[in-house]
């Protein structure tokens, strides 16, 4: 049986998200899976205010990480600091002069195929355990709410091409679908999660060949 979320643990998941904590790592802390912090946070936070704090916090450890890196590469500033006189050797003149700055070493990308781990973030859709019920959004006239993925900050990192593809979003926490649901929009609950499986054909037709759902992106 699940652990359910006790109010204190959502104040303390709300205040370590709002300070930089990464959502894996409050996932760690409390040992909750990362989509049932996701749902909590979501809760708690519009969509809108949810998504640019936790692309803040992505930048930051990005940030955080390129400075570890660097202190790995230059331990302490003693590193540069001139080194202590000693007499020369009677055969050679060594002489040292004192660096008065920093040099900046630029990420080594050589070697590395950036596109190819990008384009596998999406996940085949017939790997995926979804719950027995399901919410997508709709317009009015029961029309798929369609969007490029690029309308998504959270998935900003994938190739150009990837981007461009058509999504649409799917939710299995009724609440946080609602929130994301402008007026002129409606919820349809999906009892069959294998629909959008069996339907994926049809999907393509339209254009859609990825599927967001909580932190993962499908392809069908």
């Amino acid at each position: 049986m699940s652990r359910k979320v006790t109010a204190e643990q959502k104040k303390s998941m709300l205040k370590e998200f709002t300070n930089g904590l990464d959502v894996k790592d409050i996932s760690k802390i409390y040992n909750f899976t990362i989509s049932t912090i996701n749902r909590q946070l979501r809760s708690m936070l519009s969509e809108e205010n949810f998504i640019k704090i936790k692309n803040s916090n992505s930048k930051k450890n990005i940030s955080k990480k390129i400075v570890e890196k660097k202190k790995n590469i230059y331990p302490s500033n003693n590193s540069l600091e001139s080194p202590k006189k000693t007499e020369p050797d009677s055969s050679e003149s060594v002489a040292f002069e004192e660096l008065d700055y920093y040099v900046e070493i630029s990420p080594l990308t050589e070697g590395v195929e950036f596109e190819n781990q990008k384009d596998i973030s999406s996940i085949p859709i017939q790997k995926v355990n979804f719950p027995k019920v399901l919410f997508l959004i709709c317009d009015s006239k029961n029309e798929l709410d369609i969007k490029p993925l690029k309308n998504y900050p959270t998935w900003d990192f994938l190739a150009h091409d990837e981007q461009n593809r058509m999504t649409i979003e799917i939710f299995s926490d009724q609440k946080i679908a609602k929130k994301v649901c402008s007026t002129n929009q409606k919820l349809i609950k999906i009892p069959n999660p294998k629909v959008f499986e069996i339907a994926s054909k049809k999907l393509k037709e339209k254009g859609i060949s990825r599927i967001i759902y909580e932190d993962n992106l499908l392809s069908l």
